[in-house]
């Protein structure tokens, strides 16, 4: 024990620590023994006060932003949502089936002397649309559906002028796109997969709209172009 400094657990566990680091003064050890209840009393009333107020932030935070603190589960789709999905996921293949069938007949109506980098620019198109009504085909079955095995409607116009097909091409695409949109439309709020499927499937759309309107330019034209 160490006399003038107390006596019993203080002093024995400032002899130990003295023993480690002869060093060093014995007042210094004996100084933290005896303060390390009071340091462990505010650590524990710290930590107890740090919970507390982020407890209150937590359960207050809905006052504060107008929204829930944690969302712990979206809220399901009713029957009818999942029928109504199901039923555009299927309109969605066949209109990219559609679509892929439309291409490859474009395709092979291309003459002159641009026709190369056009053709190759359709196939391309086509093989999108088979990816396309893939992926829409495997979340029909996801949600317990029964994939179509229909196309959607194809119209021979006879006209194979490659302004033609392009207009032809914006039409089909416009009305694909408001298929998405329908279907982002029933999932809002109610399924996370189908929502993110739909805004993903919209961008990709709307992008290759951009893509086709500015084909149907004239050189030099910076304006969007409208039929």
């Amino acid at each position: 024990m160490v006399p003038g400094y107390g006596d019993g657990k203080h002093g024995e566990n400032a002899l130990i620590l003295h023993s480690q680091y002869p060093l060093a003064p014995v007042c210094m050890f004996v100084d933290i023994t005896l303060a390390l209840p009071y340091i462990r009393a505010q650590l524990f009333l710290t930590m107890a006060i740090g919970g507390a107020r982020w407890n209150i932030i937590r359960a207050n935070a809905h006052h504060l932003t107008g929204t829930p603190a944690m969302r712990t589960q979206e809220p399901a789709m009713t029957e009818d949502d999942t029928k109504a999905a199901i039923a555009t996921l299927n309109h969605i293949m066949e209109a990219e089936l559609a679509g892929v069938v439309r291409y490859t007949h474009y395709s092979l109506m291309v003459y002159g002397y641009n026709r190369i980098p056009i053709v190759s620019w359709l196939e391309g198109n086509a093989a999108e649309g088979l990816a396309h009504a893939r992926k829409a085909g495997e979340l029909v079955t996801l949600l317990g559906g029964h994939p179509s095995l229909q196309v959607g409607p194809l119209l021979e116009t006879a006209r194979h002028d490659i302004g033609d097909i392009l207009r032809e091409s914006l039409e089909h695409e416009r009305m694909t796109l408001g298929l998405y949109y329908e279907l982002l439309k029933t999932a809002a709020d109610k399924s996370v997969l189908l929502e993110e499927y739909a805004r993903e499937m919209i961008m990709l759309e709307e992008l290759h709209l951009d893509e086709v309107n500015k084909m149907l330019r004239k050189p030099g034209d910076v304006g969007v172009f409208h039929d």
